[in-house]
């Protein structure tokens, strides 16, 4: 068993805990669960799906789970109870013929320094006794340092603030982002981001994201003591295209007689339908459909950057009992490149070679 990772983050603000794993061959997996301490908090199945967030963790907790073997617990307000005090959350894959595979991140929770608060009588006779207090608090608890006659802290001190921030960034997935954060103050203010990974450079007015993966949340801590001042920026995957998946339950095809043209012509309008009261949309174009309970991946295209999450649940609200139109619709979710998709496969009674997959790729987009 290994030692739990520890994933510092501040009390109310945003945090993604991140699992990767990778299985042999000749295994395989019934479930990944993610828990807290003993409690359930999702199951995700070998399909790509789940069984929902349990109700107890419904208000703060979501997941994102990318085959074959990524798994981002996000975590929308952190709070007390989820410190390590309390326990360590847990993603456990559990196989077929080989036991069970447990990983824990144990999340510390921390709160900016208070300003220090001085108190004492300040003026003495000559020869007198001087009594001075200095209060301050934090998460952890902050270490007072007092100091005298240092010309070094003589002269005006000016609190740190953030002078330039951007706070919402849209990526494509898997590009690369640098997020920056411009602070002002005397003496000059150090700079802290959180979450960072290990290989990043944590301590600098800007952090370089090289992989974007995943929806993400990124704070900025800027300090000179005893002042500081945080600001969140939130990285969505999205752009002018984003990427989509729609598996439709409705319609099957086994052979090259389905009239493909007409499905995506109807599919074209009701994309149209759907997006119609969003500025922006400018048409679709069909990078792959799959046989079988039909999966297509589409490329919508906007005027300007949008959010892979917007799409999906503009996509989601314009379902009317599952459905699109006439097309019964089972999935909506962002398009993975890393990701295989596969439908079941029958062997052919008649001598005749199982149905292939129709590429309707082009440079142009339906609108």
């Amino acid at each position: 068993m290994f030692a739990p990772n520890v994933s510092r983050h501040y009390d109310g603000q945003a945090a993604t805990l991140l699992w990767n794993f990778s299985l042999s061959q000749d295994l395989s997996f019934n479930s990944v669960d993610i828990e807290f301490n003993s409690d359930d908090i999702v199951r995700l199945l070998p399909n790509g799906g789940s069984g929902g967030i349990t109700a107890a963790f419904l208000d703060r907790f979501g997941v994102n789970w990318t085959l074959p073997g990524r798994v981002a617990l996000v975590i929308s307000k952190v709070t007390s109870a989820d410190d390590k005090v309390n326990g360590a959350f847990s993603c456990v894959v559990r196989t077929l013929t080989d036991g069970d595979w447990r990983r824990k991140i144990q999340v510390e929770v921390v709160a900016p320094v208070t300003t220090p608060e001085i108190g004492g009588e300040r003026t003495v006779r000559e020869g007198g006794s001087l009594q001075l207090t200095c209060e301050a608090s934090g998460k952890p608890d902050p270490n007072i340092t007092w100091t005298r006659g240092n010309p070094g802290n003589q002269g005006n001190i000016d609190p740190a603030k953030i002078v330039k921030f951007q706070d919402e960034y849209i990526v494509g997935l898997q590009q690369s982002v640098t997020l920056s954060c411009e602070a002002e103050g005397n003496p000059p203010p150090t700079y802290t981001w959180f979450p960072c990974g290990f290989k990043q450079v944590c301590d600098k007015n800007t952090l370089n994201i090289s992989r974007v993966l995943a929806d993400a949340n990124y704070t900025c801590r800027v300090a000179n003591a005893p002042e500081s001042v945080s600001k969140t920026a939130n990285v969505y995957i999205g752009g002018n295209v984003v990427n989509i998946t729609m598996v439709i339950t409705s319609e099957v095809y086994e052979d090259e007689k389905y009239n493909q043209s007409l499905f995506l012509e109807k599919l074209t309008e009701l994309l149209k339908e759907a997006f119609a009261s969003k500025p922006g949309y400018e048409g679709v174009q069909f990078l792959d459909v799959r046989p079988g309970t039909i999966t297509v991946d589409l490329a919508l295209k906007f005027k300007f950057p949008t959010k892979e999450k917007d799409v999906i649940t503009t996509l989601n609200a314009a379902l009317k009992d599952g459905k699109l139109g006439e097309f019964s619709v089972s999935s909506i979710k962002g398009t993975r490149h890393d990701v295989a998709t596969t439908s079941p496969t029958t062997t052919p009674t008649d001598g005749s070679s199982v149905v292939k997959s129709y590429n309707t790729s082009s440079n142009t987009f339906a609108s």
